[in-house]
């Protein structure tokens, strides 16, 4: 099932005609997993199964998936970070470990080789925690959507990759069948998980991300561009062209929305801009625009009351029914449909009683 699942991923990821960077290394991913599962079916051989150096190089190899990974995480964060030398410099020291080991037949050899992907995977992995959340609060900060663009999903996937680990000890240590396949399936979910969210992200380039002790800010921008005299949050026309952009021009409608498209608007620096918006209004540029387009959806669903929920959001620019649910929500404390049918005085909507008990 794993390697049909990895061969036909990697085909349909090569095949591609408008495929990314980002596309290409998930391919590559893909690729080695699916040479990992064909070493993998030595162990119908039983003998093989049962051979200790045998089955422990077989495990060695495995090892190579923590730094095949980690990369993957780092292009998706910080696209352009991978390169031929860091390539090398994270996955050869455990290419040498195996090579070693099937020299020397060790065991010191392959737990070493398991305790350094242990502590390689562990700052790793917490560095791709925190780096998800400073790609987070970047494009909070920038942009008003965040469909495709934001990366919560990589926290879950850092909490399962974990679990996925703990499995892969547990079944080293039992040694069993029963351990492999829940393993196996534990790989599967994970890696359908991977590939269902990588194959819809877009990529942001973001400077620094992966250095949490630098700060990180837009292309083309300098985080000294804001100097502490004439603090933004104190200039009066900023605020009056950022208020005329919004409920003038109403720029809040364009679902693709962007900080540098503001600032572009108001003649202004954006670093300077969102340095207003963030410290002066104490709120992210993605809440601050949104809360016109909530504005906007409130008005529209009392003044057209038949207008489905699907148009309301496209014409007050959010850019998916479930933003808009979840952004009406959190700001007015009801749904759209309930807050419609509170203001209107309308009957409730009619649910359909699925639990009927039919006599025969």
């Amino acid at each position: 099932m794993l390697l049909c699942f990895f061969l036909m991923g990697s085909v349909e990821l090569l095949r591609r005609k408008d495929k990314s960077r980002l596309h290409l290394f998930l391919a590559a991913e893909m690729v080695f997993w699916t040479l990992v599962e064909l070493k993998d079916l030595a162990y119908l051989h039983e003998p093989w199964w049962e051979d200790y150096y045998i089955s422990t190089t077989n495990l060695s190899i495995d090892l190579w998936a923590v730094p095949a990974t980690i990369l993957l995480m780092f292009e998706v964060l910080s696209p352009g970070w991978v390169r031929p030398r860091r390539v090398a410099w994270m996955l050869l020291p455990f290419v040498l470990f195996t090579l070693a080991f099937v020299v020397t037949r060790s065991p010191l050899v392959f737990y070493v080789a398991a305790g350094c992907a242990l502590v390689q995977g562990t700052l790793s992995l917490a560095l791709v925690w925190i780096g998800s959340r400073r790609y987070d609060r970047f494009i909070r900060s920038n942009f008003s959507y965040v469909e495709n663009l934001d990366v919560r999903w990589m926290r879950v996937f850092v909490t399962l990759l974990y679990a996925m680990l703990v499995l892969w000890v547990v079944a080293y240590l039992s040694a069993s069948w029963a351990g492999d396949v829940v393993f196996y399936l534990s790989v599967l979910v994970l890696w359908y998980f991977i590939f269902h969210h990588i194959m819809k992200h877009h990529t942001i380039d973001v400077p620094n991300l992966l250095n949490p002790f630098a700060p990180i800010d837009a292309p083309g921008t300098s985080a000294d561009a804001c100097s502490e005299e004439g603090a933004p949050e104190a200039d009066p026309a900023l605020a009056d062209d950022l208020a005329r952009c919004m409920e003038q021009d109403k720029m809040y409608l364009n679902p693709k929305l962007t900080m540098a498209d503001v600032s572009n608007a108001i003649g202004t620096n954006r670093t300077y801009l969102s340095d207003y918006i963030n410290r002066g209004l104490g709120t992210t540029f993605y809440e601050y625009v949104n809360a016109y387009r909530v504005r906007e959806a409130a008005m529209l669903l009392l003044t057209e009351p038949a207008l489905p929920l699907r148009e309301v959001a496209d014409r007050c620019g959010f850019g998916s029914l479930s933003t808009f649910h979840r952004s009406f929500a959190r700001r007015m404390g009801l749904t759209p449909t309930e807050y419609r049918v509170r203001e209107l005085n309308l009957p409730p909507p009619i649910t359909t009683n699925v639990s009927i008990l039919i006599l025969a």
